[in-house]
């Protein structure tokens, strides 16, 4: 049985990342001598699923490479059968699925599927590429990732290394920024009232124009600087056994809870240095998508309110890691409940103000500025401030639910230990072509 596995999970058509990343599969397996499977995971019903499996059947053929396509109704019948098997209770039943599948974009439900396949096949280790990404050349050939972030994986207490993009930069507040940089200084300080304006604007020009434009013709790897690493080029060993992601639905960053738990108790989060190429499609990158730009705001605006949240919770970990959590073992799930309650409590009296403050900076943004831009500013600003309630109550119940899901979570993980043959019945490519 494989102990590392591959995956990408997409809710877009992706045959370049597919040819891509299987080819790293088989670059790995090769240098390795076992094999690695890949997994695609598709996230919604559409068009391209049926192009995506032709591709993974010819690839798997030609390359010889064992390959998973989980579509949607894969997934679904996946998670009832572990549900059924890890709960009693129908309201219980319910509310895992709901949290397995959730209804919306969720960025942290993709990697808890494929931890879950991941050990119905045994594996320990799970590498993730995201569907709008491909490795960056250095000269002739393809630097892959995997390579330099196995290695990394056995140093004395890693369980996670990462890497970032090069490429198109992120699109997180351009529209504000070009308004001025007050008008995003006025959100940075709701969430990080200790940083001077120079300080925030360091922060936004690495992570907005030098991050992305940055790449490295050597291999390093060194300990991660605050905020350079992203999920869509990381490895992970072992702990997505005992940490799910946060399956909170339609906010940024739900998919890093392993790593940022990683440093609430002190275990090393490391940084490497192949990163891989990011591109954005034409339409999103013009942002001519006025209702799509909205939506990705508001994920923003709702990671802002998780994070002031999930701040309070890590200090309370990290003041007795040992309470909490020792990697790679299971985390003390009532405990942490307990706390993420009390940080929920004591910050939910804020909440409302850094929304109504989002708000009011992309309406003051949209005065100063004309044409699409402005218009998206507005739109922005109105959508927030007529849902401020809303996008409170529901971060402060995306705490509930991953506390209920954390605490659940061995009993999906025994079962999906138990899965190997419905895994391969679901979403298996072809033939059993390799034994």
């Amino acid at each position: 049985m494989p102990k590392r596995l591959l995956y990408v999970p997409t809710h877009r058509r992706c045959p370049e990342a597919i040819v891509s990343y299987m080819d790293e599969s088989l670059f790995l397996s090769r240098e390795y001598g076992e094999e690695i499977p890949f997994l695609l995971v598709e996230s919604f019903p559409a068009d391209w699923i049926s192009e995506h499996a032709e591709l993974l059947g010819r690839l798997s053929a030609e390359r010889s490479v064992r390959a998973f396509h989980l579509t949607p109704e894969g997934r679904r019948t996946y998670v009832r059968a572990l549900v059924e098997a890890a709960a009693d209770e129908p309201a219980d039943r319910d509310l895992l699925e709901r949290l397995l599948i959730p209804q919306g974009v969720s960025y942290g439900a993709g990697p808890n599927i494929a931890a879950l396949v991941a050990v119905a096949l045994d594996a320990q280790v799970l590498l993730r590429r995201d569907s709008d990404t491909h490795p960056t050349p250095r000269g002739e050939v393809l630097a892959f990732p995997g390579e330099l972030e196995l290695r990394a994986l056995t140093g004395p207490g890693v369980y996670f290394v990462a890497s970032t993009y090069v490429g198109d930069p992120p699109l997180d507040r351009r529209d504000l920024l070009s308004a001025g940089p007050e008008f995003v200084r006025r959100i940075e300080r709701e969430i990080k009232p200790g940083l001077s304006d120079r300080e925030i604007d360091e922060l936004l020009r690495e992570y907005l124009v030098d991050e992305p434009a940055r790449a490295y013709d050597s291999d390093f790897v060194t300990a991660d600087r605050p905020g350079s690493v992203e999920m869509g080029v990381s490895c992970v060993k072992e702990i997505f056994r005992t940490v799910p992601e946060m399956p909170l639905t339609e906010m940024l960053g739900s998919d890093f809870i392993q790593r940022n738990l990683l440093l609430a108790v002190g275990y090393p989060v490391l940084f490497h240095s192949r990163k891989v190429h990011h591109r954005y499609g034409e339409t999103r990158r013009g942002r001519s998508d006025f209702s799509a730009a909205v939506r990705y705001a508001v994920r923003d605006l709702r990671y802002l309110l998780f994070w002031r949240i999930w701040s309070e919770l890590a200090a309370r970990v990290a003041a007795r890691p040992e309470d909490f959590w020792r990697p790679p073992g299971e985390v003390d799930a009532k405990r942490f409940g307990t706390a993420a309650q009390q940080a929920v409590a004591r910050q939910a009296p804020s909440l409302p103000g850094i929304a109504a403050e989002f708000g009011a900076a992309h309406l003051a943004a949209a005065a100063e500025t004309d044409g699409d831009v402005a218009a998206r500013l507005n739109a922005i600003g109105t959508a927030t401030l007529d849902e401020v309630h809303r996008h409170v109550t529901e971060v402060a119940d995306g705490f509930a639910d991953y506390c209920f899901l954390l605490e659940r979570w061995p009993a999906l993980i025994a079962a999906a230990s138990r899965s190997a043959g419905l895994v391969r019945a679901l979403a298996l490519v072809g033939e059993d072509r390799l034994g």
